[in-house]
Order: structure tokens, then sequence, then C-alpha cells
């Protein structure tokens, strides 16, 4: 066989290899019962899986955003995290660039699924660096990210992760209306929060719309595992078994997880949207 013909395989093999790898799903140590499946057969062509320190990303090239993002919780130590990092990078293990300038004057803040208070207080500095890959953001209405998800975040670390003792999350957007920032990135329509314990074999579901005032009560927002799947086109928890996976994605009960506790709790920033209450803007948009 001539070098030519050698050097052209060895390229086809390299080049099937990287194909095999991108559609291979591999396991993580941060998501519990398998990785989330793409049902989408298109789309699953251009996503591909990030792992990180403390958390996993399952990112869409086509959407030039993260699809899913799973970690663990569980209660916050007295150890202090790095000091947060004062700009968002682009990943360089994604096809298209996406920077944070592609943000400015969007009218949409830089939503972080892997959180940054979480993932640097229980997994250290080059986790929370990791945390702010542009890969790990998606476009957020400032109401949201910045009251009702905050609050969410906080109950998560604070409230239920210290009384559960170890917390699986799965976060992710909910796309559909395919808007896009003028550098492409996809806007969601919403985001879903899932937690779940495994040790009550239970789960609490949120499914939250971009257009929020941010101090609705949280159980406003709350759905099935299936609900998140049909609206997502996403599978979870495919590695159970059928029998386990079908009582888990159809719970919706709230029963054992104290929302009573962190329901109404105020969000951090509440001060800096003072003014104008703004209800009628999002009355009957989503609302359960």
């Amino acid at each position: 066989m001539s070098q030519r013909r050698v050097s052209l395989a060895v390229l086809l093999l390299g080049a099937a290899g990287s194909v095999y790898a991108w559609l291979t799903p591999f396991d993580s140590p941060d998501v519990f019962g398998g990785l989330p499946k793409v049902e989408s057969f298109w789309l699953r062509l251009s996503t591909h899986t990030l792992q990180n320190p403390g958390f996993v990303i399952g990112y869409s090239e086509w959407r030039r955003a993260p699809l899913w993002a799973a970690f663990r919780a569980s209660k916050i130590g007295d150890e202090r995290g790095g000091t947060r990092p004062d700009h968002f990078s682009q990943d360089a293990r994604t096809l298209f660039e996406v920077e944070s300038d592609d943000y400015r004057n969007s009218g949409y803040d830089r939503g972080h699924l892997a959180p940054n208070y979480l993932i640097s207080r229980l997994y250290g500095h080059k986790a929370q660096q990791a945390s702010f890959l542009m890969s790990n953001i998606a476009p957020q209405s400032r109401r949201l990210n910045q009251l009702l998800w905050q609050r969410l975040e906080e109950a998560e670390a604070d409230v239920v992760a210290p009384r559960v003792g170890e917390l699986w999350v799965l976060t992710g957007p909910v796309y559909g209306g395919g808007r896009r920032l003028v550098s492409g990135v996809e806007i969601p329509d919403a985001f879903f929060r899932i937690w779940l314990d495994v040790r009550s074999h239970s789960v609490l579901a949120f499914l939250v719309p971009q257009e929020v005032c941010g101090d609705e009560p949280l159980d406003d927002y709350l759905v099935s595992v299936d609900e998140i799947e049909q609206r997502t086109g996403l599978d979870f928890f495919a590695g159970l078994d059928d029998i386990a996976e079908t009582a888990l994605e159809a719970a919706l009960d709230a029963a054992g997880w104290q929302i009573e506790s962190f329901n109404r709790a105020p969000a951090r920033y509440a001060e800096k949207f003072r003014g104008p209450k703004c209800r009628e803007r999002v009355s009957g948009k989503f609302r359960r």
C-alpha cells in the first residue's frame, strides 16, 4: 500500500474516531441515572458532552448554548471559595466561538446553569473558573436571573442540599421559539431545574418561563419530569430500569421537600428592582 493511501486511511480512521467520540455518550460521576439523551437525531449530531471539575454539560453547537448541566450538591462547609471571576471566557472545546460580548446590549443576562456559588464552595477554584465558561451560560431575562432563579439556587445550596445530604441536580434551558441573539446564540423560552433525592426516591422539578416578576411562589412552577422531557426533547434517567424511571418522571408531589420553608423567600437582589410592578406584563404567560 502506498504511503499516500496509508496517510489517507489514518486520516479517515482519525475522523471516524472523532465522530464516534462526539456521538457516543460517556458516563459522568456528576449525573445520576445516565447522561440525558437527546431525542432529536439532528440535534444529537450537534451535541457533545463537556466534563468539568464538579459538573458536566451537554452542549449544542446548533444552539450555540448548553442543553443541560448536571452536578451533585451537598452541605457547604466553612471553607471559602475563590474570588468570583470578573469575566466570562470562551470555551475552546466548542466549535463556534461564543464570547461574553455576544450578550452585550442584548437585554439578557449571562445565566449560569451550574451555579458559581455552590460549585466554587464544593469543588474549588478550578471548578469555579469552569462555571464561567460560556458553555455553561444561556440567555436569561434580568428578573429571572437575578430574582427567581437566584432564589432557587439559594434554596438549593442553603436549605435543600443540607437537609437531603446529597442532592443530584439537573438544570437547563427550554428552547422552542427559535429566537437568537445577533451572534447566533439561541434564546430559551424557559428554564428547568430538577432535584433528585436518591435516599427517599423522590424528585422535585421546576419549569420557569423567562417572563417573571421574580417574587412569585416557587411552587407556581412545579411540574413533573415528564413535562420537562416533553418540552426539551431530552430523556432523563435513561440508565435506570423502566419501572424506577417511570415512577420518578411521573411524580408531581412536593411532600417531604418542606417547600414552605423557602417557597416565598425574598431574592438577594430585590432592592435593585424596586419600582413599578410588572404583573400586567407577565400575566397569562406560562403561569400555572
